[in-house]
């Protein structure tokens, strides 16, 4: 016995467990074999397989797969391992390809495996690389913008008014408002470079053009 490193103990039958697997020199069991029930970690499975501890499968690639099918491989929670840790990440796969990939900074990627923004969204086309945000109630669907500045916190909402005067005063169903509602200017700019503001509404309303205004056949120069 002192030369092996496990041994079987039958034991007395407890919770449906009929045998131990114990390291030899110690009362500590690290498999439990029962009926229709294996345990790793604890002595009283409470499941088929029970395992009380951390799961970690690897292959030669260096991929350690968490939670994984058996054989096609084709669906499988996968922690991706890589010599740079910013690039290591944990993919949930379906139909052989990454859907959803978490990176080690915490961005999440649906349809890429490398976010470069905190929600990175990726399709080829079609539905695929929409972002969809429904309300099943008669209510608002909105996206709330905060920005935490050192003196206070600035909100602005983009909503699809669900009902009137959803969003703003004078709203009805169907209307897209966006709304500044920590106050301040509201600015649309189709500028590559980001230099300057093509029209600016104020905060009491008043519109400003810096540039040309084009009505059909009419310009009007700034």
């Amino acid at each position: 016995m002192a030369n092996e490193a496990l041994y079987v103990d039958p034991g007395i039958p407890q919770d449906n467990t009929a045998a131990y697997v114990k390291e030899s020199g110690s009362n500590s069991s690290c498999l439990a074999i029962g009926k229709n029930r294996v345990g790793i970690g604890t002595t009283s499975p409470g499941s088929p397989l029970d395992v009380n501890g951390n799961i970690m499968v690897t292959n030669s690639n260096s991929n350690r797969y968490l939670v994984h099918t058996p054989s096609d491989g084709n669906y499988g929670l996968r922690f991706v391992y890589d010599a740079v840790e910013a690039n290591r990440r944990l993919d949930l796969n379906t139909d052989s390809a990454e859907r959803i990939s978490i990176m080690q900074g915490g961005s999440v990627g649906i349809g890429t495996t490398s976010p470069d923004c905190q929600l990175h969204v990726k399709g080829s086309g079609g539905v695929t690389g929409r972002l969809k945000l429904e309300n099943t109630a008669a209510d608002e669907a909105s996206i709330e913008l905060t920005s935490n500045s050192a003196t206070a916190a600035k909100t602005a909402y983009v909503v699809e008014a669900g009902a009137a005067d959803e969003g703003i005063t004078g709203s009805v169903l169907g209307d897209l408002v966006i709304n500044n509602r920590s106050g301040g200017k509201l600015l649309l700019s189709a500028d590559s470079s980001h230099a300057e503001a093509h029209l600016i509404i104020e905060e009491d309303g008043d519109v400003e053009i810096p540039n040309t205004l084009k009505i059909g056949n009419w310009t009007l120069e700034g």
